[in-house]
């Protein structure tokens, strides 16, 4: 039998519609919901320690790891763990913070990383 992971977002109301889509699918369960709305200082380190190791899980499945990005960007206009990326190795060349809201709305953290053959930094 083929394994699906989703990952649902919703804007309101998503524990009760997650328990819906749980109750149609046998076997299928609720493994983590992460803190929506909430930007508390415990809440952002839930959410930065959650979406790093999301995007180890896809860089693993890509063969890669942090060693391999040449940049890490953070968008959010909330303090965050700055120190979970340095623990997990996602700063190693740096982490940039933008100080504004993702663009996604209601999302109130947001991180990308991008590998490439030669970072160029333009002063202006």
């Amino acid at each position: 039998m083929q394994k699906i992971t989703p990952f649902l977002w919703f804007d309101t109301q998503a524990e009760e519609a997650a328990r819906f889509y749980v109750s149609i699918f046998s076997n299928s369960r609720i493994l983590k919901t992460v803190r929506y709305g909430e930007t508390g200082a415990d809440a952002m380190h839930e959410k930065a320690v959650f979406v790093i190791g999301r995007i180890e899980q896809r860089l693993a499945a890509l063969g890669k790891s942090w060693e391999d990005t040449t940049a890490t960007q953070v968008y959010s206009v909330h303090p965050f763990p700055a120190e979970e990326f340095v623990r997990r190795g996602a700063a190693h060349h740096g982490l940039a913070w933008h100080f504004t809201r993702p663009p996604v709305q209601g999302l109130e953290f947001e991180v990308d990383c991008r590998s490439v053959p030669v970072e160029q930094h333009v002063k202006l």
